[in-house]
């Protein structure tokens, strides 16, 4: 979908959003849906676990960062194919933005 040419919506003041991260600690691997929050801080726990992504949906956006400290685990964020395909790996620490187009999730960038 390209842009409509518009000219911006300015929002003069700061921007609040009810819901918009949740912070999880993990005693198992977890499923997301859409409904839940764009920004995901996530404690796996000191434990590898999977973070599974809802089905595809054009426009849905994560941003999952790793809160965890300690030893070097990961979370691993997979696709609801079968099998699942890993869309990243975030080590303690790091966070990635994932986005799908309604063909698929896909890493957009990680730090």
């Amino acid at each position: 979908m390209a842009y409509s040419g518009r000219p911006y919506f300015n929002i003069p003041r700061p921007l609040r959003m009810k819901g918009f991260m949740e912070r999880r600690t993990l005693a198992g691997h977890i499923t997301l849906t859409a409904r839940d929050s764009l920004i995901q801080a996530i404690d796996h726990d000191g434990v590898h676990r999977d973070v599974i992504l809802p089905a595809n949906a054009d426009g849905l956006v994560y941003v999952i960062t790793s809160t965890a400290s300690g030893a070097n685990f990961n979370l691993v964020v997979k696709d609801t194919a079968s099998p699942a395909n890993t869309v990243a790996t975030l080590a303690n620490g790091e966070t990635a933005l994932i986005a799908c187009d309604a063909v698929g999730f896909e890493q957009i960038f990680k730090i």
